[in-house]
């Protein structure tokens, strides 16, 4: 499990946990860790796809040559 996916997780059951017990600042740091998470996700998915490019592109130089 990505990191970004682990801390979304944790903060979607913070923020769940919240709301149940009536604490608005436990339900708003879940929130904001949900979104941290996401964000994180994002540029994992970014990386990866950079990276994939690169392994194609180094794979493209002696190709047809």
């Amino acid at each position: 499990m990505s990191s970004g996916k682990a801390k979304r997780q944790a903060g979607k059951a913070k923020q769940d946990l919240g709301k149940r017990v009536g604490d608005e600042d436990l339900e708003a740091e879940g929130r904001e860790e949900k979104i941290a998470g996401a964000a994180r996700e994002a540029g994992e998915a970014v990386r990866e796809t950079i990276d994939g490019f690169r392994e194609g592109l180094k794979g493209a130089d002696g190709a047809g040559r």
